[in-house]
């Protein structure tokens, strides 16, 4: 009798397309924030390995052993560890976005709000150890 190994389902396909354009578009956005300054590199790549992790194991390897970003993925991912760069660029951002919004005479209160959120990620950012 002649049997054939079964095949992976398609379902599987399915399951995984949307973790691997997820990981996709995060390493996009990551890797284009390498070149534009108000643009952040490492949430999206962050976005990127996680969505990797479920959909795309080859993905999530090369992201992991990139030498510019696998650092800084391995220091999260180990110890929770954001780069001294990172922490000190952060507030410097932020606040330049504040700017922005009040020289655009984006309302008040929108820009209360975001003072606020940005205070409690610069406050998060400085209580992670440096990578």
């Amino acid at each position: 009798m002649n049997q054939t190994p079964p095949s992976k389902p398609k379902s599987t396909l399915l399951l995984r397309l949307p973790w691997l354009i997820l990981a996709w578009v995060g390493a996009l956005l990551g890797f284009i924030g390498v070149f534009f300054p108000v643009m952040p590199t490492v949430p999206f790549l962050l976005v990127a390995a996680w969505a990797a992790s479920r959909g795309s194991p080859r993905m999530h390897q090369w992201l992991y052993s990139h030498p510019r970003f696998g650092p800084i993925l391995t220091a999260w991912h180990d110890k929770r560890a954001v780069p001294r760069y990172a922490k000190r660029l952060t507030p410097l951002l932020l606040i330049g976005s504040l700017m922005i919004m009040w020289l655009a005479q984006t309302p008040w209160p929108v820009i209360a709000i975001c003072a606020v959120i940005f205070l409690c990620v610069t406050t998060y950012l400085w209580s992670r150890p440096d990578a």
